[in-house]
């Protein structure tokens, strides 16, 4: 079952590495997932929400929710991937970190404005 908190692993076209998404809330009637990925921290770059090694067994270094990067896709797409091994399902973050990610996004100068809807129930 997929659910706000829950993580996956997916590659990112741009890059040669997969990274950590994280489902920060289910919309459209629970049929569609509100996702962000994580990515290293850098000098520059939207630090709303930084997550450390401790907060998910993924994190090996201090890193960064993608705010800019935000996408929507219907959880049974998200759902086959993951069952054909495109995705990787891994443990979800603890309910602190998944309310830490959605303020951050509520803070977020990069994350979509149109995307704010979906947050409102935090």
């Amino acid at each position: 079952m997929l659910r706000a908190g829950s993580t996956f692993l997916a590659p990112t076209p741009e890059y040669e590495t997969e990274h950590l998404y994280i489902i920060i809330s289910i919309i459209s009637s629970n049929t569609e997932a509100l996702f962000v990925n994580i990515t290293t921290k850098k000098a520059g770059k939207d630090t709303a929400c930084i997550l450390r090694p401790g907060d998910h067994s993924f994190i090996r270094h201090d890193s960064i929710i993608n705010y800019g990067d935000a996408k929507i896709a219907l959880i049974s797409k998200l759902k086959e991937a993951i069952s054909m091994k495109v995705f990787t399902k891994l443990e979800p973050v603890s309910d602190d970190i998944l309310k830490k990610i959605q303020e951050g996004a509520l803070i977020s100068s990069a994350f979509p404005q149109k995307f704010l809807k979906y947050l409102t129930k935090i």
